[in-house]
């Protein structure tokens, strides 16, 4: 899957000059937008697990039932299957 993914970019890149300049300065603003939302640090870590348990203590967790009830529609809608 990689070596096809790794061959459709250098052919993008080959193709498309837009794509090709912007491509790398993409790839890293995603990474540094990736590595801001995740903990890095077990502190980090810590603190984000008590936050989501003091929302779930305040009610304002998701019912895990109807969510996957969602998705499961959405997969059928989107394989055509509804």
């Amino acid at each position: 899957m990689k070596d096809d993914l790794d061959k459709y970019i250098s052919r993008r890149k080959r193709t498309d000059k837009k794509f090709a300049k912007n491509f790398n300065s993409g790839c890293q603003e995603f990474k540094v937008g990736v590595s801001r939302t995740r903990p890095v640090t077990l502190d980090e870590l810590e603190a984000k697990l008590l936050q989501s348990v003091e929302r779930l203590d305040r009610g304002e967790g998701v019912d895990g039932v109807a969510v996957f009830r969602r998705l499961r529609k959405r997969i059928k809608e989107a394989r055509g299957n509804s």
